[in-house]
């Protein structure tokens, strides 16, 4: 498999990652005016609760697993007896973390019912072999099946939600389509593997390596998820959480067309440097941060431009506070779209671990502290700046770590040719932003603005990604002419 492999895996894994968050996104206008800040906090809040146990029960299979299917991307055997081996160990820790669940949540009065229909979420992680399909540089597939379950969740959640009493509905859309998704898969699995018998697997031998990177994933969900689970906590205003979760969903989004590439190029660097070593990967590597850092500066400058109009008419009344989140949340945009690159596409799949697992408990505790100072009294804002500063951590460690591999100069040279380009494109957007109003069509139109006048003054800079962006998209189009004449 070789670069158009790459190339058309990213492009299915970022329409996956797109859909996954775009349709709770979609339905988001609706959500907010019918149920509310009060509701959507409430769901957050719990939902912040669940994903410690899902992450308990994943045990850190997921990567892992991802990561040993594509070393034996040709060994049929070897793959079946790793897929069935974390099976089967996955079936322990989802039944051990079901009951745990149970006994703390469901059977207690705050949010009950909530907590009940979400544990769907932990009982799918058994069902959940994307970690095969992704192993195997199949996305097709994966974006192919949920693509249908995730359409499905979003015209129930319009024909079923219609006031803030259908929360529960609301949450069972959701855990749901999650639930048929993996389901759904599973029709795949004689393709890539066969059934081996029980007296030739060998469980035990998974559960240190799995439990190396499970450390580094409780530490990333701490300032991914804890910050919610501490707003609903420490902060009296439950409305903090829905400003707070409403925000992350734009920046998640926006997030999605940068980190999907390191679902794909996990297995492609893995491949790559078992069978040809370090300069195939080094270069491949800086491609990918100067990808990430061009997309990254672009939509961090620009969502902090479009903000104050988006906000309004995409969310209704009251939820003004979501512009200030959003500014201090925008810089997380750049930050992970970059540690993605030097964790996720260079530390994990060179098996650098402990440089990985040091960046994200170093990041986790920045986060813990910080939320524990700022949160009881600033709120959503408090929580913002303590993810900031956690992925700011979390990315200095990590290149760091990388100084001799990836040369850090280059990589900040890229940030600051294309910084100095979203700041033009931003005063831009706030200069074109005064005379427009609050409307989906402004938004539309200021992103269209700032895109182009973002690439312009990298082209002015001759920039060579946008250089390279541009003459592949004229020659498609000279080839697509071509074909019609």
């Amino acid at each position: 498999m070789g670069k158009a492999t790459v190339k058309r895996n990213y492009l299915y894994n970022l329409a996956y990652q797109l859909l996954v968050i775009l349709t709770p996104l979609v339905t988001t206008p609706y959500i907010s005016r019918v149920i509310g800040e009060k509701g959507i906090g409430a769901f957050s809040w719990t939902q912040s609760i669940c994903t410690y146990f899902v992450l308990v029960a994943s045990l850190g299979i997921s990567m892992y697993g991802q990561r040993e299917i594509a070393y034996h991307q040709d060994s049929r055997e070897e793959r079946s007896r790793i897929f069935e081996e974390l099976l089967i160990f996955r079936g322990i820790m989802v039944t051990a973390s079901l009951l745990v669940y149970f006994a703390l949540f469901v059977f207690q009065d705050r949010y009950s019912d909530l907590f009940l229909i979400q544990s769907l979420d932990v009982v799918a992680v058994i069902f959940d072999i994307s970690w095969l399909m992704q192993g195997m540089e199949d996305f097709k597939r994966v974006v192919g099946r949920n693509a249908l379950v995730k359409c499905l969740s979003v015209l129930c959640i319009f024909l079923f939600v219609k006031d803030a009493g259908d929360l529960p509905i609301y949450a069972l859309c959701l855990s749901g389509s999650s639930f048929l998704g993996n389901l759904s898969l599973w029709i795949y699995v004689p393709k890539y593997v066969s059934y081996v018998p029980i007296k030739k697997l060998h469980i035990r031998r998974h559960i240190a390596p799995t439990l190396y990177l499970f450390l580094p994933q409780v530490a990333i969900q701490v300032y991914a998820v804890m910050d919610k689970t501490m707003l609903g906590s420490l902060n009296a205003d439950i409305a903090q959480n829905g400003f707070y979760t409403q925000a992350q969903k734009i920046i998640k989004v926006s997030l999605a067309v940068v980190t999907s590439m390191g679902n794909v190029m996990l297995p492609r660097v893995s491949y790559i440097f078992a069978t040809k070593g370090k300069e195939e990967v080094r270069r491949t590597i800086l491609g990918a941060f100067r990808f990430s850092t061009f997309m990254g500066c672009g939509i961090m400058f620009g969502i902090i431009g479009i903000a104050k109009g988006l906000v309004p008419w995409f969310y209704g009344e009251g939820y003004e506070p979501i512009v200030q989140i959003l500014y201090c949340l925008s810089p997380t945009i750049l930050l992970i779209a970059t540690s993605n690159v030097s964790g996720m596409q260079c530390l994990v799949p060179m098996k650098k671990q402990k440089a990985f697992n040091t960046s994200v408990i170093l990041g986790a505790v920045c986060n813990l502290i910080i939320n524990a100072l700022l949160i009881p009294d600033y709120g959503a804002i408090g929580a913002s700046i303590g993810t900031v500063a956690a992925e700011f951590t979390v990315l200095a460690i990590q290149l760091f770590s990388l100084r001799s591999f990836a040369p850090i100069g280059k990589i900040l040279a890229g940030i600051g040719k294309n910084s100095l380009a979203g700041l033009v494109m931003l005063a831009v957007l706030l200069y074109t932003g005064t005379y427009l109003p609050s409307s989906i069509l402004s938004t539309l139109l200021e992103i269209a603005l700032g895109f182009a006048v973002y690439c312009i003054v990298l082209l002015l800079m001759r920039d060579q990604m946008v250089k390279e962006i541009l003459d592949k998209g004229v020659g498609l189009i000279r080839r697509k002419l071509g074909n019609t004449l």
